[in-house]
């Protein structure tokens, strides 16, 4: 899904790919970063831009009592944080200059980037979630829609098709919108005809 906020020239600029190497699901969520940074590649090709990889570690140090030091558990998180989006950058080849791991809540600091490094288009996943995933988690991705003034790129997983058959009706969906380009059309002559 791509969301252009502003109508412009369609070449050079600055791009950026965020991805998630801390997910639940590591395997669903590395494949989700391998396509956030293939698109992310491909429109910095096309577009003849520059193009950085982000990823933020944003856990808060726990507040409340545990049996083990919270500052340990957290640099050991950071570390293990810093490990994982170290290996995804070496595997994919992305120079180091252009690799940077932010540290905060990730739609904050993802913003922080976008502004300060004037990024024209971000890429950036969009996994579903249902209601109450949304109520207690959030969606960074909405956030960022709603905060960044540059055209963001939503990469869904490749089993967004299943999750949305399962909870739409494409083929009566793919329908009403055949319909209705056909009649589009028509409705476009009708309109001339009425206005001349």
């Amino acid at each position: 899904i791509l969301l252009v906020k502003h109508w412009g020239p369609v070449s050079g600029g600055h791009l950026a790919a965020a991805i998630d190497v801390f997910a639940e699901d590591l395997d669903e969520q590395n494949a989700l970063n391998d396509r956030i940074l293939s698109r992310a590649v491909y429109a910095a090709e096309v577009l003849k831009g520059d193009l950085d990889l982000l990823s933020s570690f944003s856990m808060s140090p726990p507040m409340v009592t545990f049996p083990f030091d919270p500052a340990v558990f957290y640099g050991t998180t950071y570390a293990e944080h810093r490990t994982r989006f170290e290996a995804f950058v070496n595997h994919h080849g992305v120079p180091i200059d252009r690799a940077h791991c932010l540290n905060g809540p990730t739609a904050l600091t993802v913003s922080d980037f976008v502004e300060k490094h004037r990024v024209d288009l971000l890429v950036v996943g969009s996994v579903y979630k249902d209601a109450i995933d949304r109520l207690f988690l959030g969606s960074t991705a909405e956030t960022l829609i709603h905060e960044l003034e540059c055209d963001i790129w939503l990469v869904k997983p490749a089993s967004f098709l299943g999750t949305l058959s399962r909870l739409v009706n494409l083929p009566a969906l793919r329908e009403r919108a055949r319909l209705q380009q056909a009649l589009q059309p028509a409705t476009e002559e009708r309109e001339l005809e009425t206005s001349t």
